[in-house]
């Protein structure tokens, strides 16, 4: 019975994880490794030069990935998306094998299994078809080889240096092999020349001849690491990409959600993140109860991995695979501990119960997980697909590239950045793109200017004469930029979908395509869900094309068509409860108060933990002057238990204002400010206050770095120009009340202290 148990569990489990790796193709740069690819296997030779884009032609290249190009285009070539997806499946299985074989043994494989089904939990969400997922085979290898190198002096960690030649070809992360080795020999120096307290001197300590063996191990790897088309100066990367990482959020405007620290927003009380932050606290507790033989390697392992791990989400599941033998060890070690006890008939309780819990919570939580996946979908063009499954989830703009070379557009692009992957895909070598994900090429001041593009009216300007950009293929929901493109005479919208939109020049070579394709939004029709399929779901699937149509409807003003929008989203999901509150947004701006009441009352109502839906409901309590119940529900919104939202601080902050209380009022824009630095209005609201403190010189500061985030706001000049008046600097002052005037002719503030300036140097 014992050995069919072990069967079925371990073989279940790893037809749960080759599940959960069957997550259909959706991410856009697989598109550029795939052109890539066709083009090594073509022409039979190494870009080192950027061929992609129009804006960076001849740039260096390091691609560190054409190992992994080279593999995945053949498959793709003969057998679709579905070849991916199944090779994502098999590697990604095969490194949880060799991670499992890291601390199984006969007696606990139950212990080697239950961590590991933790870890895939973990871990589930970053299965993408990126090149990372070779390192996650990579990474296992090189800690199954370490491990068992420790405890049986394996001949194996020779492979090392051969393996690290493949993997520094296949992903950038390779170095992260290196640095095992390096922390894992650190931690074992110590324990072999310091004298430790307990038993952390353990006798498996690698020692004399052992320990500089893998030493030289090391070094080797790092010496064939060379062995790349780009030499030496692959070492270079590493700390481009850590520069990037450190900086991405003040690069670009909000920064890349996978390379933000996971609890930047979410506090570790509230939702999300529940089986990393549960990986954490078990993993803690392992080393706990294993105080007394703790190992120097797998804590100091352990400690950096974790580190990582908390500054970014995307480094989560490389913490996870390195903390599962860690985990493992730890247990076993203290089961191997108070199996020395004399009750040993205690212990086989505590053990078989131990036992049932572990399997009834595995076979629990994954057929419950597998169904729910499974029903997992999207309501995209007009029907409904499956997240899981062997093909490619239709969120790439395939119509509006269609429509482009249907109508042959050509000239400069501008696209989103998320697009460029896909669009080289589609369209080179005939067209180049704007911007790609590969940040490498682009550094960090023309990232900044590609984010700069999309908020300032300047920069705006300038991008259209520096590049002659002839059309923007833009994601729908892009922002700001989309309301400056559609109410300008000299661009037209010619194509819109639930993805994409494209806006081409309004120019006698484009008039045509205009005259055939020109939208005019107030005449656009929504067309309504197809409700018969979706009607026999039980689980009903997310109304995505809707709900982003919504959004740009109400971005771009149209109020009447983002409710109806909104509303045929609702026929498909009523229980979305982004979906009301957005709704709700709608109903406020149309100025149908009690609607947008019900609808963000809807929202928390099935959302409890939406804090956007809170400060949505507070602000319009504040409106009405109802500031005590703003102020218990920005207080509730504020607790440990829900995410972050930066606008709760900042209207904590005007009701704290209005009330006098200047110190808590400047703490709840600072904490604003802390989530999220990259809005001007926060800094502005705390320049407010501390004039009214009369802390002039603070203000001033605060009002200059809101000019910085945000140079195109009147009353930002205006308060920047009062503070000069009041230190007697005239002629700053001047200059920045006639800036305001020119934004806002109409300004009174600006008039006023204007008029008051001139009084002031008439009278002098």
């Amino acid at each position: 019975m014992n050995k069919f148990l072990k069967i079925f569990l371990i073989s279940a489990f790893f037809a749960f994880v080759f599940f959960l790796s069957l997550r259909k193709v959706s991410d856009y740069d697989i598109w550029m490794h795939l052109r890539t690819g066709e083009r090594i296997l073509t022409e039979r030779s190494l870009p080192k030069i950027d061929l992609y884009s129009y804006t960076r032609p001849g740039a260096y290249w390091a691609n560190t990935h054409w190992l992994f190009q080279i593999i995945v285009y053949p498959l793709y070539h003969k057998f679709g998306a579905a070849g991916i997806v199944l090779l994502k499946a098999l590697v990604i299985a095969l490194s949880f094998f060799v991670l499992f074989k890291v601390g199984y043994t006969r007696k606990k494989w139950l212990v080697s299994l239950a961590s590991l089904f933790l870890v895939t939990l973990v871990a589930k969400d970053r299965f993408v078809e990126r090149p990372e997922f070779f390192s996650y085979l990579f990474l296992s290898i090189y800690l199954y080889i370490i491990y068992r190198y420790r405890r049986k002096k394996t001949k194996l960690i020779w492979l090392l240096p051969i393996l690290q030649v493949f993997w520094t070809n296949i992903h950038v992360f390779s170095f992260g092999g290196i640095a095992v080795i390096f922390i894992f020999l650190f931690g074992e120096f110590i324990s072999w020349k310091v004298k430790l307290p307990w038993l952390w001197n353990s006798p498996d300590t690698l020692k004399s001849k052992d320990f500089w063996r893998l030493f030289f191990i090391g070094l080797l790897c790092i010496t064939t690491s060379i062995i790349n088309p780009y030499t030496y100066k692959i070492y270079l990367i590493p700390f481009q990409l850590f520069g990037f990482l450190t900086q991405h959020r003040s690069i670009l405007l909000g920064g890349i959600s996978e390379l933000i620290p996971p609890f930047a927003n979410t506090p570790f009380l509230a939702p999300g993140f529940f089986f990393y932050k549960l990986l954490i606290v078990f993993s803690l507790l392992s080393f706990l109860i294993n105080y007394r033989r703790l190992n120097l390697a797998n804590f100091f392992l352990y400690a950096i991995f974790l580190n990582l791990s908390l500054r970014a989400i995307r480094n989560i599941i490389i913490f996870s695979l390195v903390c599962a033998p860690i985990m493992v060890e730890n247990i076993n070690s203290f089961m191997k501990t108070i199996e020395n006890f004399n009750s040993r008939r205690a212990f086989r309780l505590i053990r078989n119960a131990a036992v049932i819990v572990i399997v009834f919570f595995m076979l629990t939580a994954g057929f419950c997980l597998t169904k729910g996946l499974l029903n997992l979908s999207l309501y995209e063009h007009g029907r409904v697909q499956r997240i899981f499954g062997i093909g490619a989830l239709k969120v790439f703009p395939e119509e509006a590239i269609d429509f482009i070379f249907k109508e042959n557009i050509s000239g400069n692009i501008f696209n989103t950045f998320g697009y460029g992957g896909y669009f080289i895909y589609r369209c080179y070598p005939e067209r180049k793109v704007f911007i790609d994900g590969r940040t490498a090429i682009y550094g960090d001041d023309y990232l900044r200017y590609f984010a700069d593009t999309m908020s300032y009216s300047a920069v705006f300007d300038d991008l259209i004469k520096r590049f002659n950009i002839n059309y923007f293929l833009l994601d729908i929901n892009t922002g700001g930029i989309l309301k400056r493109l559609y109410n300008d005479p000299g661009w037209k919208l010619v194509y819109l979908d639930s993805q994409a939109v494209i806006f081409l020049k309004n120019t006698p070579e484009n008039k045509l395509i205009i005259e055939r394709y020109g939208i005019d939004l107030n005449k656009y029709k929504i067309i309504p869900p197809n409700l018969e399929r979706v009607r026999t779901l039980k689980k009903k699937p997310y109304p995505a094309d809707y709900s982003r149509t919504g959004l740009f409807l109400h971005g771009l003003g149209f109020y009447d068509k983002a409710q109806e929008a909104y509303k045929f989203a609702l026929d498909i999901n009523p229980d979305s409860a982004d979906i009301h509150n957005n709704l709700g947004a709608v109903y406020k701006d149309k100025k149908e108060t009690e609607l947008a009441i019900k609808e963000y009352k809807n929202a928390i109502s099935l959302n409890p933990y939406m804090t956007s839906a809170y400060v949505n409901l507070g602000l319009i309590y504040q409106e009405k002057g109802m500031v005590d119940e703003a102020m218990r529900l920005y207080q509730k919104a504020g607790s440990p238990f829900n995410p972050k939202n930066p606008m709760l601080h900042n209207n904590l902050g005007d009701i704290y204002k209005e009330k006098g209380f200047y110190r808590r009022a400047i703490s709840e824009y600072d904490k604003a400010i802390q989530i999220n630095p990259q809005r001007f209005e926060f800094f502005y609201n705390k320049g407010l206050v501390l004039i009214k403190m009369g802390r002039l010189s603070e203000a001033l500061i605060c009002f200059l770095k809101a000019r910085e985030i945000d140079s195109s706001v009147a009353l930002v000049y205006n308060s920047i120009g009062a503070c000069y008046l009041d230190k007697g600097d005239y002629l700053r002052a001047e200059t920045e009340f006639k800036k305001a005037l020119e934004l806002d002719p109409n300004l009174p503030e600006a008039k006023s202290n204007l008029e008051k300036l001139e009084n002031l140097t008439e009278n002098k």
